[in-house]
């Protein structure tokens, strides 16, 4: 069947189990990135400049899963294409707004500036670059005949062979999920000068954006690294992977949501409070 030509060395049920995930997982995912764009748009008490570098995360996030839905026409090497250089470019940029985040944060922990919100479009420009380049090497790549090309692989079509993978994905990724605990420890370092009354623990919570990465990339990069090995993936490691990427929408509300709520709920209460203060007086009848 097509589905066991997707993954060598998976039984069917195995891969039929992968690609229920990667269904329901990616419903999951849109629901949840849609709770957070409504969120925003119509709730003003959220839309501050961290959070519309979030919104810009689940915007790619958004992205990602939808170009994960043509992984099921694999069998065209065209859609399969624009499957691998939709799904890395929204790789990339999810990554990139994450290192935004953590460092327009160390900006603003170590010299203030009340008008931070003016290099959104600087950081907008430089994600659109970075990345669009290592899908498009790719497919440049796989266009000019150059020896690397879209395949499908794991569920996701990526370059090939591996070693193209790894110079044009996982390297680059690797990279970046670093720089961004380098800028988690930084952001921790200054927080606890500035306020060394505070209890560091407070701060550490900040290492949750970096840890997600390193969660979800991890078990991708092992697996890649297990194929190449001994010629053929593992496939607990394929299925966490899988589940891991898949419901990457829903880990980020998990991860955002709970900042959103408590925005609603303030909101309410700020409402609530407005009309408790408007006076008898004010109410007018309507014959």
């Amino acid at each position: 069947s097509n589905t066991k030509m997707i993954i060598n060395g998976f039984t069917e049920s195995q891969s039929n189990l992968m690609e229920g995930i990667l269904v329901f997982g990616g419903f999951a995912s849109l629901a949840s990135e849609l709770f957070l764009i409504l969120a925003y748009k119509f709730v003003p008490a959220i839309r501050t400049f961290s959070m519309k570098l979030v919104l810009s995360l689940v915007y790619a996030d958004v992205l990602y899963t939808l170009s994960s839905y043509l992984y099921l026409f694999h069998d065209n090497p065209i859609l399969c294409a624009v499957q691998g250089f939709l799904n890395k470019a929204a790789i990339f940029s999810g990554i990139l707004w994450v290192v935004t985040f953590l460092w327009v944060s160390h900006i603003q922990i170590t010299e203030f500036r009340p008008h931070i919100n003016i290099i959104y479009k600087k950081a907008l420009t430089w994600n659109i670059i970075v990345s669009l380049t290592f899908p498009s090497l790719i497919l440049l790549g796989q266009i000019f005949n150059l020896g690397v090309s879209y395949a499908p692989m794991f569920f996701y079509c990526t370059a090939y062979p591996a070693v193209f993978q790894w110079a044009f994905v996982f390297i680059p990724l690797w990279i970046l999920i670093i720089f961004s605990v380098i800028l988690t420890f930084k952001n921790v370092y200054a927080l606890s000068k500035k306020y060394p009354e505070h209890d560091v623990s407070d701060y550490t919570k900040l290492f949750k954006y970096s840890l997600m990465l390193t969660m979800i990339w991890l078990t991708g990069t092992l697996n890649s690294a297990v194929n190449i090995i001994r010629g053929s993936p593992s496939y607990p490691l394929t299925l966490i992977n899988l589940i891991a990427n898949t419901f990457m929408g829903v880990f980020n509300v998990l991860l955002y949501g709970k900042s959103v709520m408590n925005s609603i709920q303030k909101q309410r209460i700020t409402q609530r409070l407005r009309v408790a203060m408007i006076p008898k007086t004010a109410e007018f009848t309507y014959q």
